[in-house]
């Protein structure tokens, strides 16, 4: 139950143990002192209970066009309490297509829910206003949420914010070891192209594994690639080191040398496998007008295809590597081990 008077803002720094706040409502996490989500740190978690992870929700219709198409969102409301009660309706809708009834979907909700919203332009209070009324509209508690800057939604300029949203779902019916991918059935349209799920089911004792990576130290001899297409590889290609030396994604032989994507097919195959495990990818990225290609189209380049909870944020700044230069891009990565995608 979120009680203070005003919303938790925090800086682009604060989105992983966000995600790791979250993550503690649902399931057990033994390193908990000692964690440390700075690039290429980690934390690890265990599922208590069957989990429901969503991506990033806007206000717009949740299918719709890639490269996105602005006449799609014109009946989108442009106020911010609108727009929430369009998101939370969103939220709801993914609970009912992972099995959920209203009564259950509530009881989560009430007991477990989480959001991380990203707000531009500052409007923290309104926005946070904005979610409280529009959970208690529909005969819901609010529920903890933390609140960061942004400079704009990816979706649409005319979009206040973007929330992604977060519950433990004891009743849900999906079996170990698996990975279930949800739908919303009833708004679907095979015409559009989504490269990120509306959720994923995610079934009790899964471990996971939460890191950040970004391309610091990354090209040769250690130094910083400059390039937003350099860093994107970069990027890509750790996150892959991480996932594989962490047993993430399906049980296969895994190539012992952890190369991201080899001249092998053994390489290629491991890589894919550990990609499968994947639950939620966050992206922060800096000028996007500039930067999107890159940042949009390196994981489908190397066959990293599969869909995944995912949010695209730009942000201002994700400050300088160790050797002075700018850094573009960062993920935050949610993946559980030895699962396969249902």
């Amino acid at each position: 139950m979120c009680n203070s008077t005003e919303p938790r803002v925090g800086d682009v720094t604060g989105w992983a143990p966000a995600l790791a706040e979250a993550l503690r409502n649902s399931c057990t996490c033994p390193d908990a002192e000692n964690a440390n989500l700075g690039s290429g740190g980690r934390m690890f978690f265990r599922t208590q209970v069957p989990m429901l992870f969503q991506s990033g929700l806007t206000p717009g219709p949740f299918y719709h066009s890639h490269p996105h198409v602005a006449s799609e969102f014109d009946a989108v409301p442009t106020d911010l309490p609108s727009q929430m009660q369009q998101v939370i309706g969103t939220v709801f809708d993914i609970a009912r297509n992972a099995g959920l009834s209203e009564v259950e979907a509530k009881a989560a909700w009430e007991t477990s829910g989480y959001m991380i919203n990203w707000v531009t332009g500052g409007k923290y209070t309104e926005a946070k206003e904005a979610c409280n009324g529009a959970l208690i509209s529909k005969g819901l508690e609010p529920v903890p949420a933390s609140y960061f800057p942004i400079v704009r939604c990816s979706t649409d300029l005319r979009f206040h914010f973007e929330s992604m949203p977060f519950m433990s779902v004891p009743s849900a019916d999906i079996a170990p070891g698996t990975m279930k991918k949800i739908d919303i059935k009833e708004s679907f349209d095979a015409q559009y192209f989504m490269p990120y799920l509306a959720g994923q089911l995610i079934p009790a004792s899964t471990e996971l594994v939460l890191f950040t990576i970004d391309a610091r130290g990354a090209g040769p001899g250690g130094v910083t690639p400059e390039s937003a297409e350099d860093q994107a590889v970069a990027v890509v290609d750790g996150m892959i080191r991480v996932l594989q030396s962490e047993g993430c994604g399906k049980k296969v032989q895994r190539a012992p040398a952890l190369c991201a994507f080899g001249e092998t097919r053994a390489d290629r195959e491991a890589a894919f496998a550990a990609w499968d495990g994947v639950i939620i990818v966050l992206n922060k990225a800096v000028n996007l007008k500039a930067n999107e290609e890159p940042f949009l189209m390196t994981r489908s380049r190397k066959g990293l295809e599969r869909p995944v909870c995912e949010a695209l944020m730009e942000v201002d700044s994700l400050g300088n590597s160790p050797d002075g230069v700018p850094l573009l891009l960062e993920y935050v990565v949610l993946a559980a081990r030895d699962v396969t995608p249902a």
